[in-house]
């Protein structure tokens, strides 16, 4: 059954009137700000995939800088019937918080997840560690200063997500040395100040949203970072980023299904938040360059992590080219290029891959 809604300027005005009056449960039942959820009315959805499908966008400001030009000249519902077009099932939003836990675009969040929920697609939220300081904090105080901002975001939030990606890629931040195998390849100091944090944001989270699960994400072979983080922090979901050139170098990482390898070290479920072609549709996978290798990419890494029961979703990396970027090697990763920026797109190679999955 669908769920009915109010008119956006309405759920914009009296959000704040609703939540203060109402209790999680009775907004639910009225439809007003229930968690976006994707259904079997999302027909494009791989009927063969035995993981879930989703995608990276950035339609929100994740700080107060200028707007992601890429996202902000589509409305939401657009965007929406672009995730639904490449048969995804989720979507994947910086959550850009201020110190008091309020989204940057407090206004537009609350039209988003109404988009979402008229297509039927489920938030993953990346929440950024915004008062996190490893040069001033110690681990205690980085726990609650992690607990305080999660407890914030959820309190706010908690009605439109099921799903938290704590901080995004610590592990690049504070390795080193060496691979990333091995504890000793980060700044072992900094780096145990910020999974204090992650911690309690964790903890924080669940006290506002005691059903959410929280994932963490690494990439590569940075098991030496995520071994501490599952060691201190009780998250549900293991998140991993891997891109082509990991996949084709398995001298370096010793594996060949990263999937069964990580689950094997954490006995977790594993969401791979980011995976592509390296360099999106400039790049090249097995010789193969440019769309055609984006797309074979996306074609045999799904197939490989297909019926692997430990694998619970990918998501590629990410919906839209950036054409603004201004580090060349980030402008093609889209799975939707512009024709005319920023209003028509059409479909590369590797979106009906994607699709097909």
């Amino acid at each position: 059954m669908k769920t009915k809604y109010l008119p956006i300027c309405v759920l914009t005005c009296f959000s704040l009137i609703l939540i203060a009056g109402c209790s999680k449960e009775e907004l639910n039942e009225q439809g007003l700000f229930s968690k976006a959820n994707s259904t079997a009315e999302n027909t494009l959805t791989s009927v063969t995939a035995t993981y879930a499908k989703g995608v990276t966008g950035h339609p929100l400001r994740t700080s107060s800088g200028a707007p992601n030009l890429a996202y902000m000249e589509l409305s939401f519902d657009e965007q929406i019937s672009a995730v639904n077009q490449i048969g995804a099932t989720f979507y994947r939003i910086g959550l850009g918080s201020k110190n008091n836990g309020q989204c940057y675009d407090a206004t537009r969040i609350h039209s988003l997840v109404a988009a979402a929920n008229r297509g039927h697609i489920k938030l993953l939220a990346n929440v950024p560690l915004t008062t996190l300081n490893v040069t001033t904090q110690t681990e205690a105080t980085a726990y609650q200063a992690g607990k305080d901002l999660g407890t914030a975001v959820a309190r706010q939030y908690n009605l439109y997500f099921d799903y938290y990606e704590i901080g995004n890629e610590l592990d690049n931040k504070y390795i080193i040395s060496g691979s990333g195998k091995n504890f000793t390849d980060y700044d072992t100091v900094k780096m145990k100040i910020a999974v204090s944090y992650v911690k309690g944001m964790h903890d924080g989270l669940l006290v506002e949203d005691p059903t959410a699960k929280t994932m963490v994400n690494a990439g590569w072979v940075h098991w030496g970072y995520m071994d501490y983080v599952v060691s201190q922090t009780p998250i549900e979901i293991v998140a991993w980023h891997w891109y082509s050139d990991m996949e084709t170098n398995t001298s370096g990482s010793g594996t060949t299904n990263i999937a069964e390898t990580l689950y094997a070290r954490y006995g977790k479920p594993i969401w791979f938040t980011e995976i592509n072609q390296k360099n999106g549709s400039a790049g090249t996978y097995k010789g193969v360059s440019g769309e055609a290798g984006q797309a074979l990419f996306f074609t045999e890494f799904g197939a490989k992590m297909n019926g692997n029961s430990h694998v619970g979703a990918l998501f590629a990396y990410e919906l839209f080219d950036l054409n603004e970027h201004t580090d060349p090697n980030e402008r093609n990763y889209g799975l939707l290029k512009w024709t005319t920026p920023y209003s028509v797109y059409e479909e590369k190679e590797a979106a009906e891959a994607f699709r097909n999955l």
